[in-house]
């Protein structure tokens, strides 16, 4: 390979990689964010619900519960984007 290549291939990797801590940064922000919401919220009955949350991985699924949050007094109402 040429070193051209292995720049290119360098780079690919480097961009990998970080997207992937990128995006584990970011759902572990959702997941911090998402704790505090619900205990202020629900209490200890909003947090029963973390482990089912820190299950999730997709990112837009965490930012679309964060965004029921704003609006919703019921916790059922909460599963249900996610369920």
């Amino acid at each position: 390979m040429s070193r051209a290549s292995n720049v290119i291939l360098l780079r690919r990797a480097v961009r990998r990689a970080f997207r992937k801590v990128f995006r584990r940064a970011v759902r572990k922000d959702c997941r911090k964010v998402l704790s505090w919401r619900l205990k202020l919220k629900f209490g200890e009955a909003g947090l029963a619900l973390l482990p089912e949350i820190r299950e999730i991985r997709d990112v837009a699924v965490l930012e679309a519960i964060l965004k029921r949050l704003e609006t919703s007094d019921d916790l059922g109402d909460l599963r249900q984007v996610y369920h």
